[in-house]
């Protein structure tokens, strides 16, 4: 049987779904948290960031069939920023994550050399947009079918025009 499981720091009700399990993120750095959430489900896990609300349900089942298929032990989502939406891991230790290369463990470039120095066969996802600034916001919003995106983003004082932020 399969776990869902959400490692999340602060409270996640209201908006997780009852058949998740929620696991709170301890405290540390960014990879120490990876490596917690990767060691509480034990198996294979495909880890989400939170800057890329155009995600959908196909894009989760690609990633996962990625994940899954025979020769790949780690997918890695990178955004069009270099950053990571999503790292997953097939069975291996997480704390590999934590070999390699120093860096940003936010960097898709960094990530991306700490599992090869492992040895893992990794595949690569979909590159998405993240949302770190207002003009990403606009963008994603335009090719989102995330329809509360879009209204979180147009419900905003100066609504979802750049120009009158």
């Amino acid at each position: 049987p399969s776990r869902r499981l959400v490692a999340f720091a602060g409270d996640p009700r209201g908006w997780v779904p009852r058949r998740f399990e929620v696991v709170g993120q301890p405290d540390g750095d960014l990879l120490h948290r990876l490596t917690v959430a990767f060691s509480e489900v034990g198996g294979p896990a495909l880890l989400i960031g939170t800057r890329t609300p155009q995600l959908t349900p196909r894009l989760l089942d690609s990633a996962l069939a990625a994940l899954l298929e025979a020769d790949t032990e780690a997918v890695l989502g990178p955004t069009q920023s270099e950053r990571v939406w999503a790292i997953g891991l097939r069975g291996r230790d997480p704390r590999l994550l934590r070999s390699g290369t120093d860096g940003d463990p936010t960097d898709s470039g960094t990530v991306r050399a700490r599992l090869s120095a492992s040895g893992l066969r990794i595949a690569e996802l979909a590159r998405l947009r993240a949302v770190e600034t207002f003009s990403d916001a606009v963008a994603v919003a335009e090719e989102t079918p995330n329809r509360r995106f879009v209204e979180a983003l147009g419900a905003l004082p100066f609504g979802a025009d750049p120009a009158n932020a």
